[in-house]
């Protein structure tokens, strides 16, 4: 019998006695691997978590990639965009990498939707990055790498290239890092990339400066890059259209309420916290009903008490404790202390009367800090109806309801009816309702301002506790000086 049999059985044997004989033990299909390996597309479609690969574009079938990767002629670039007044937590990426040679290229977009907090242009750029690695990996899955690659990624922002992200992958992340979750994912993918890349910088925008013709492939292809994730960045808002947010492979996810933690753990851990003592507290003081705590513009409230000084932070937390000076808590440090108000002697001096005092000097500053107030928000361009319906509540030291001051078919008659709910001392210490920001956002949108709703929000947060503020200082000059 000649020729080779097909091997497809194996057999495990014992030699008997003689060596002329054996007797089978078992046996077994030998394993053959399949013929057929997948090509660049089928692999894109074999991939975890087909939302990041939902609008990938390609040239032919894309297998250009790994040719252009190994003769060292593909440039491959990424840009982010962050639009706030258009969707505050909503991010977007593109990238776009293209074969010198021939021409060939291929785009994707990604759009991501999360808290206002993290959302912003950096995050978004780290995203672009982020696709560009998973891709390279897509292309070089089951290849030979050549020592001579040596595939190079551009970006317009310095961060990202030189902070120690995407040069520096080994670098440790501080503990406090800003889009921790996201810049972790990116170094690991860098240090596990099959191709050793290197980023580098690149000016953006610079067809506002430059014709097409004057700029290099590279600066073409981030001023491409960046009008195709604004475009990217429209479409999603518009749509509702997002990737998922949980990467693949990621190695570390953290959630609190079912909501990704981004950056500093010890932050949102504290945030998180802090979130439920503050609840209980305004409860248990009867100060916010559990039921509208979340109607708070907290975002403010925080940004406010971290940028002032810090005497002005403490007194805002004493204000809202209730321990401070006031006659009330006097007493019973100084025996000869009366429970009343220096100025008006009504009974008893608790915390929240310091607004309320009628006292004729105290109310000609209450007036004048509110006539500031007026100048500010004139100076701000904020609505006129906005303006005159505030100013008014205040003047009337929350003795008429705000709904009360406009008619049900008002822009801000629901605004109104939760500045009743929340109450006139909420105001004065700056917990002002979120309606206020959206209120800001449509200022912005119907008179094209280039001012962002969050500093007004924080403005104007601060401006009411400056009321409150002066209050409580003229109230001490008439005590102690």
């Amino acid at each position: 019998m000649t020729g080779q049999f097909p091997r497809l059985i194996r057999a495990s044997v014992q030699l008997l006695e003689g060596e002329s004989a054996v007797s089978v033990h078992s046996v077994a299909r030998s394993f053959c691997p399949p013929t057929h390996r997948l090509s660049f597309l089928e692999r894109i479609r074999a991939q975890p978590n087909q939302s990041l690969w939902r609008t990938f574009v390609t040239d032919g079938d894309g297998s250009w990639m790994y040719e252009s990767l190994l003769n060292n002629t593909l440039v491959m670039m990424s840009d982010g965009a962050y639009e706030p007044l258009l969707a505050e937590d909503v991010c977007s990426c593109a990238m776009i990498v293209m074969c010198t040679r021939t021409g060939q290229r291929a785009s994707l977009t990604w759009v991501e939707r999360i808290d206002r907090l993290s959302a912003d242009n950096y995050r978004a750029e780290i995203l672009g990055g982020i696709a560009l690695q998973l891709l390279v990996k897509v292309a070089c899955e089951g290849k030979y790498l050549s020592p001579s690659m040596s595939p190079r990624f551009g970006c317009d922002n310095k961060g990202v290239v030189h902070h120690g992200h995407g040069n520096h992958p080994w670098r440790p992340l501080p503990a406090n890092q800003g889009q921790a979750d996201v810049l972790r994912y990116y170094q690991n993918l860098v240090r596990s990339c099959p191709a050793k890349c290197k980023m580098y910088h690149v000016h953006g925008h610079l067809d506002r400066y430059l014709k097409r013709d004057e700029m290099t492939p590279a600066e073409i292809l981030n001023c491409d890059c960046d009008q195709l994730a604004g475009a990217a960045l429209h479409w999603a808002v518009e749509h509702g259209h997002y990737i998922d947010r949980f990467l693949p492979g990621e190695d570390i996810v953290v959630s609190l309420n079912g909501c990704k933690v981004t950056g500093s753990y010890e932050r949102a851990i504290t945030r998180h916290w802090g979130d439920k003592v503050g609840r209980e507290h305004y409860y248990v003081k009867d100060i916010i009903a559990p039921g509208m705590f979340d109607d708070v513009y907290w975002d403010g409230v925080e940004k406010v008490l971290t940028s002032c000084p810090e005497m002005f932070s403490v007194w805002a937390t004493k204000q809202v404790s209730g321990f401070f000076g006031n006659n009330h808590l006097m007493r019973h440090i100084n025996g000869h202390t009366v429970d009343v108000c220096p100025n008006c002697g009504c009974h008893p001096e608790r915390p929240q009367y310091i607004i309320f005092c009628r006292d004729p000097a105290r109310s000609a500053v209450f007036d004048s800090s509110i006539d500031k107030l007026v100048e500010w928000l004139a100076s701000q361009r904020t609505d006129a109806l906005l303006t005159i319906l505030l100013s008014e509540y205040l003047r009337h030291r929350g003795d008429v309801p705000m709904a009360s001051l406009c008619t049900p078919c008002s822009d801000y008659y629901e605004l109104a009816e939760v500045v009743d709910s929340l109450g006139f001392r909420n105001l004065l210490e700056g917990r002002i309702s979120k309606l206020f920001y959206d209120a800001r956002l449509a200022d912005i949108k119907r008179w094209h301002l280039n001012k962002h709703a969050g500093h007004w929000c924080n403005g104007l947060i601060l401006r009411l506790l400056q009321i409150t503020y002066r209050q409580w200082t003229y109230r001490n000059g008439t005590v102690y000086i």
